[in-house]
């Protein structure tokens, strides 16, 4: 525990009580993940935690600030409310507050147990002392008996598991020693282009000691599967365009990782549906827009008013060599459904990366804010960066969003008015998509993305080129 011991009483120099609730919520997620002890964590165990919390919360903690909060990284600041907002959440609780006065709760109760304890032993020792000295001293040579007796029995067994998690630990070990990544092989590859998809996974996990052998086709660890270790084929079907990463796994150490992009034959539309989404077949660019007419929503016979469904517009493939911290995306949307459950009129803009999570530029009405403020923080901007006015649109008009990163600085104008501007929330990562979001039908009008000195990598405005 001593790397445990220098975090707490160095790095983050906060007050006692606070230490004790970051320990108690680190054994809450420990206690939960069933990894074993948190000091035998390696790059790996972090890397799939931090994905874990971005599937259950919404949230990406990268593994860095992971690192930090279990004192495997030096930091001298303070953690974000943010962040162990998420941890709490993680760990069980609504958020840091809750966990903070539950375990306060705890630990009042457990302070009047002991001095319950304590009372009935002063109680104790009266009575004894009332009764004659031969029974006192026959009593207490007995006591010390036991308590001999006990102490051998505490340390024989204390001895022997201590020798077990030993020989655990040696054996863990001599099992992720054998695990050369040189060893195993794993392939990843689309059949065609356009959606649905299948990947076809070739690998070669012969040289695992276990038989315990699985893939991950994307970062939701719902979808891990067992395979097994004698053949070398696996298949995986895909229903949504993008970038994904799979993963080859000996028990719960990944051995191999291999990314893929599902692409599109240019833009696609679809309505977001689990399992398996609707896809539109029909022409979606006229009249100089790109978007979804009503009847063509209306033809999937989906409940519009009670159950209003999210419309998607993918366009997923080769940008060329543009990437997330040196570009400007500019484009014009506008929400065209208002009615049941879109009364908020809920968009947005989505940047899509080959390995990192998406940006993503929500819009919705005025009065409908808060939910956009989730998302804003969600995807790691802070509070006091955003001007969280400025996404409230009024879609009886065209919505112009502008998004510029350059020199790791990212800023978002919505009709030229500035919305946000701080550190990118995102590491480098190439661009290879651009989605679009609506609760309901929506239209785009135009999209351009280019290098910050204006060189234009991907320009459209929807013009039939026929008529040209």
């Amino acid at each position: 525990m001593k790397t445990f011991d220098y975090f707490v009483g160095n790095s983050f120099r906060m007050k006692e009580s606070e230490q004790t609730y970051i320990l108690k919520c680190r054994q809450g997620i420990e206690k939960r993940l069933g990894w074993g002890s948190a000091e035998q964590w390696v790059n790996q165990d972090f890397i799939c935690l931090s994905e874990l919390i971005f599937q259950e919360t919404g949230t990406n903690l990268s593994t860095t600030t992971l690192k930090r909060i279990w004192g495997k990284v030096k930091y001298e600041s303070v953690p974000q409310t943010t962040t162990l907002n998420v941890l709490a959440q993680f760990a069980g609780y609504s958020d840091w507050r809750v966990l903070k006065t539950q375990c306060s709760s705890e630990e009042e109760k457990q302070k009047a147990v002991a001095a319950d304890s304590i009372q009935n032993s002063k109680q104790d020792i009266a009575l004894k002392k009332s009764r004659s000295l031969s029974d006192q001293t026959y009593r207490q040579d007995k006591k010390v008996i036991m308590r001999s007796f006990m102490i051998m029995l505490l340390l024989l067994v204390g001895g022997s598991a201590l020798f077990g998690l030993m020989f655990s630990m040696q054996a863990k070990e001599k099992v992720r020693s054998s695990l050369a990544t040189q060893d195993f092989s794993f392939v990843a590859y689309p059949v065609t282009t356009g959606l649905p998809n299948t990947v076809i996974f070739d690998y070669n996990a012969s040289a695992a000691p276990t038989d315990r052998i699985y893939i991950q086709p994307s970062g939701d660890p719902k979808q891990r599967v067992e395979v097994s270790k004698q053949e070398h084929r696996h298949t995986s079907m895909f229903y949504y365009p993008g970038a994904y990463q799979a993963k080859l796994m000996v028990d719960k150490e990944v051995v191999r990782q291999q990314e893929f992009l599902i692409r599109t034959n240019g833009w696609l539309a679809l309505v977001e549906r689990e399992p398996i989404p609707h896809y539109f077949e029909e022409n979606i660019i006229s009249m100089g827009t790109l978007g979804l007419s009503q009847p063509a929503l209306e033809s999937t016979q989906l409940d519009l008013q009670n159950d209003t469904p999210w419309v998607a517009y993918y366009n997923v493939g080769e940008f060329g060599e543009v990437y997330s911290d040196n570009f400007m995306l500019e484009t014009e949307v506008k929400s065209t459904f208002s009615e049941g459950k879109a009364v908020c009129q809920d968009s947005s803009v989505v940047i899509l990366y080959d390995n990192a999570p998406p940006l993503t530029i929500p819009l919705a009405i005025s009065g409908c804010l808060a939910n956009l403020d989730t998302i804003l923080k969600g995807q790691g901007m802070k509070t006091e960066d955003i001007n969280l006015l400025a996404f409230g649109a009024d879609f009886s008009d065209w919505i112009q969003v502008s998004c510029e990163a350059k020199e790791q600085q990212l800023s978002l104008h919505i009709n030229r008015q500035l919305a946000y501007q701080g550190p990118l929330p995102q590491k480098s990562s190439r661009i290879v998509g651009i989605a679009y979001r609506f609760h309901g039908t929506g239209l785009v009008n135009y999209v351009s993305l280019s290098q910050p000195d204006g060189q234009e990598v991907y320009y459209e405005d929807f013009q039939d080129k026929n008529l040209l």
